[in-house]
């Protein structure tokens, strides 16, 4: 019996898989209302003792605090399910999609084979989940025909559900959740200690309707990197099956911070050293995931400011903001983790492209209009770090 089919059947190294299943009667499933309003989302199981329900409901912490929320209006089913296992909503955005609502997928699917797969969509008419949704279960080797999409109110007579493999801000993945992994995924196959790989968020301006946050000056970083040998990709450009075969076989994975850390979580262990060039201070994105997993990780933070817009409420703009480097800490630290650059570093050409990166990212910030104030906040910012636009 192969270790997959040994933890579907509760036995070999996953004796206690099924166990670790509640089961709950009569629960009504609500559509998703909307997500991040006041909850990570509004919609989901209408648990019974709802607010007792911790390991049922969407948590994040080292204690597990709920993070979810009841429908707003109390729904009623227009349909009836016998039974079904509760994985959570489809969101639209990875790295969420992954830390936040995929951690229940693969022991919700391979525990107990003949369950249908409950996820519920956006209260939105004629909404389909993403391509990266249908590519993340073929990997986790679901059967599409299992999948039960919630896009009206539900009461299922059986609803059994999995605690969260790992939590935002939890302990990690445990020791059977990466056995599990690597009997369902595949362990890591990397190839020479030369196999190194850059992830980058260089193009993401350019190929996306939403702004996201970047690293100015990043593609003169990938130049130097790729001179020395290692390979640049942009996950936008690939399938995320192509994008975990990559970091299954690499020996050092370079990130620029961001969602594509999460697609790490579709992983069991690695034998990689992961360094993250964070974007924002004292960040350690994804950490408490990535550890278990990596042969070592190291976060670069070389921040010297971020340039930010504002948000339609007039906060900081974070998310969406600009992150400027010190060149100096960045390429010490790099060279620590054994990508050494200074040689080849021309401070002019990394200011022209610095500078470049940023007016680019300004016209985009305030095409997008999100808030009039947006254009003073951005200005302040550049005298702030002096610099001319």
């Amino acid at each position: 019996m192969s270790a997959l089919s040994e933890a579907r059947a509760g036995t070999g190294p996953f004796p206690d898989l099924l166990r670790a299943r509640k089961t709950f009667e009569n629960v009504v499933v609500a559509p998703i209302e909307s997500f991040h309003r006041g909850a990570m989302f509004h919609g989901g199981p209408i648990w019974p003792n709802y607010a007792l329900q911790i390991r049922a409901r969407h948590a994040t912490g080292l204690t597990p605090w709920p993070k979810d929320a009841r429908p707003r209006t109390m729904p009623v089913p227009s349909g009836t399910l016998d039974t079904a296992t509760w994985c959570g909503p489809i969101s639209f955005h990875f790295g969420h999609a992954v830390a936040d609502f995929g951690m229940r997928i693969a022991q919700s699917a391979h525990a107990d084979p003949t369950q249908p797969l409950l996820f519920a969509m956006l209260l939105t008419d004629g909404l389909d989940p993403p391509p990266f949704f249908w590519q993340m279960l073929d990997h986790l080797q679901v059967d599409r025909a299992r999948v039960l999409m919630v896009r009206e109110p539900v009461l299922v007579r059986r609803l059994h559900v999995f605690p969260q493999a790992e939590r935002r801000g939890g302990f990690g993945p445990s020791a059977r959740h990466l056995d599990l992994m690597d009997a369902v995924v595949g362990g890591a196959e990397p190839g020479d200690e030369g196999n190194q790989v850059y992830v980058s968020r260089s193009r993401l301006r350019q190929s996306r309707i939403f702004l996201a946050g970047e690293i100015a000056g990043e593609s003169y970083i990938e130049e130097l990197l790729a001179a020395r040998g290692v390979r640049i990709i942009h996950p936008e450009d690939l399938s995320l099956t192509e994008q975990l075969t990559i970091y299954r076989q690499a020996r050092t994975l370079i990130f620029s911070e961001g969602s594509a850390l999460h697609g790490l979580q579709l992983l069991g262990r690695l034998r990689a050293d992961i360094v993250v060039i964070a974007r924002r201070r004292w960040t350690r994105l994804a950490s408490e995931a990535l550890r278990p997993r990596a042969r070592s990780l190291t976060y670069i933070h070389a921040l010297r400011g971020m340039i930010h817009g504002l948000q339609p409420s007039g906060r900081p703009d974070l998310v969406r903001g600009i992150s400027v480097l010190r060149p100096d800490r960045l390429l010490t630290q790099l060279a620590r983790a054994g990508l050494d650059l200074r040689d080849a570093w021309d401070e002019t050409t990394y200011r022209e492209r610095r500078d470049a990166d940023i007016a680019a990212w300004r016209a985009a910030t305030l095409a997008q209009g999100f808030n009039p104030g947006s254009a003073a906040a951005i200005a302040a910012g550049m005298r702030r770090l002096s610099i001319e636009g």
